[in-house]
């Protein structure tokens, strides 16, 4: 059995002397807790049948750093789900003891909340974790969402747990950030390979603004591209750009806020017909998107973009 571990590293200096680092904390074999303190048959499943972890993602709140959390691919919802979902795991003492749980809105879930996010019904499998907090206490993860068969909808989600304080971490609601199409397994639009950042600077003029990029696969792989996502409003709603127009088979970007908020983002290039005279090289680019923040595409739903 694969489990998740957290390194709880301890790098603080006393006299000039390090102190040793803390041992290794399980994150996950634990029972589960379903968001809203109820239960369904995935919760109850997952609390006696934990599988493997994969593809972690963790976060510290700047405001208090008792507060941490992960996530991962979750494959203890296969029995009951038939595919894996969205593992969402938080501590509240610093990472010496751990809470598991699921993103609400997988197929079984009986929450109100769940069956009233945009992912229930939608798809059968959550997953790709990535989390950033602001600095108010607002934890963003965000996130990809498909079927592996037809419609794939391969999507990009996002949502919102509000924790100043507290054992526990309050979700509020996931927003689909861009809808993949309904068509096969990758053809049409697939949206992957996603990453997260915030802008937590008190000094930024866009403090708070959640910002999302990703990758989108069209099954031709010298157009796929970068889109790039901000939110101004917690993450109820966001404005997209493709922000990889000069260049071909883009993917794995990353994301960077300055204190002053100045947002930069960075991602692989490939290497694009060179024996037809284009000569794109193979290499990592990025790009101040500043002036593309002032032309993105308007929202015309909360919680769901259309495009």
């Amino acid at each position: 059995m694969r489990r998740l571990i957290f390194a709880a590293l301890c790098a603080v200096t006393a006299l000039g002397i390090a102190a040793p680092a803390l041992a290794d904390v399980k994150i996950t074999d634990h029972a589960y807790v379903r968001h809203d303190g109820g239960t369904d048959q995935t919760i109850a499943t997952c609390s006696i049948d934990n599988r493997q972890q994969n593809e972690p993602a963790a976060a510290v709140a700047p405001h208090d750093q008792s507060l941490m959390s992960a996530g991962a691919n979750d494959y203890c919802t296969v029995p009951t789900t038939g595919d894996s979902w969205a593992g969402f795991y938080y501590s509240s003492d610093g990472g010496t003891s751990w809470t598991d749980s699921l993103l609400p809105g997988y197929p079984t879930d009986t929450s109100a909340e769940g069956q009233a996010s945009p992912l229930f019904g939608f798809v059968s499998s959550a997953g790709d974790p990535v989390q950033a907090w602001d600095g108010t206490g607002h934890l963003y993860y965000a996130g990809i969402a498909f079927n592996r068969t037809k419609p794939a909808n391969g999507s990009i989600w996002a949502a919102r747990y509000d924790w100043q304080a507290g054992p526990t971490p309050d979700y509020r609601y996931t927003t689909i950030v861009s809808r993949g199409t309904p068509s096969p397994l990758f053809l049409g639009h697939f949206e992957d390979k996603v990453m997260i950042e915030v802008d937590r600077s008190a000094a930024s003029p866009h403090a708070g603004n959640v910002y999302i990029c990703w990758t989108r696969f069209t099954a031709s792989g010298a157009n796929n591209s970068v889109y790039l996502a901000r939110s101004t409003d917690g993450a109820r709603s966001f404005r997209i750009q493709k922000i990889s127009e000069s260049v071909h088979g883009s993917q794995f970007c990353d994301i960077a806020v300055t204190r002053n908020g100045h947002v930069y983002v960075a991602w692989r290039q490939f290497d694009f017909k060179p024996d037809q005279g284009q000569m794109q090289a193979n290499a990592a680019v990025f790009t101040l998107v500043d002036q593309i923040l002032l032309r993105m595409l308007p929202v015309t739903n909360p919680h769901e973009l259309v495009q």
